[in-house]
Parts: C-alpha cells; structure tokens; sequence
C-alpha cells in the first residue's frame, strides 16, 4: 500500500453552523492559518480526503452525518486515520467524549478564541 501524501498545513472546520465555520475561520487566518470548511461529517470526510489537513475541528451535531460518526469513519480509511481531531462542542461530558470518540481534544462551545489559536499552533509545529 503506498504511503499517505504529508499532511498540509490546512485547518479544517466542519461545522454545520454557518457563522461559527466563518468566524473560526476568519480568526485562523487572521493568525496565518490556512482553512477549509465543512457543513457536515460526509463533506468534511471528502475534505479531509481532499486537502490532508493539519488538524480537524470538529462539531458533534449536525445533520446528514455527525461528528459522533465522523471519527470512527475516517479511522478506516488509510489516507485520513492519522489527522488530529479537536471536537469543538457544547455538550457537558467532556471526558467521555474524547475517550470514546478517541480524539485528541476538546474545546467547549463557545470556544475561548485564544485557546483556540493555542491548540491550534501546537498541531501546527
């Protein structure tokens, strides 16, 4: 099996809410960060696939296909099982979620934009 491509220095956001997706992305870029976003689980498979991003921000609830179901998909699939995830949500159980979701992080909504930035260039050493 050939190796996966290296991962680009590209964020991604997939969030089903339009105006968090921009405002993530606005704040990224203001501090040098490249950005894609997506509206929901299956885009953002596609994008993830499609721009071998740095770090995945992920929401839980969306439509079409959720966060909870994001992660365990792109686990098995070879080109996208290595990304970093950092669910971004307002959901209480914080501990809960990271371990059965196996991501990387946690940033609870509405995010603290500075830790946002933080984690973020810590992905992005």
């Amino acid at each position: 099996m050939p190796a996966s491509p290296p991962l680009t220095s590209t964020i991604l956001i997939i969030d089903d809410d339009r105006d968090t997706r921009e405002s993530l992305a606005e704040v990224l870029a203001d501090h040098g960060f490249s950005t894609a976003t997506a509206a929901n689980g299956e885009e953002g498979i596609r994008m993830a696939l499609d721009h071998r991003p740095r770090l995945v921000l992920l929401d839980l609830m969306m439509p079409v296909m959720s966060g909870w179901d994001v992660r365990p998909a792109m686990k098995r699939i070879p080109e996208v099982c290595d990304i970093p995830i950092v669910v971004l949500s307002g959901v209480d159980d914080v501990h809960h979620q990271v371990t059965y979701l196996d991501v990387d992080g946690y940033l609870r909504k509405p995010v603290d934009l500075k830790i946002l930035v933080e984690v973020v260039r810590g992905y992005c050493r």
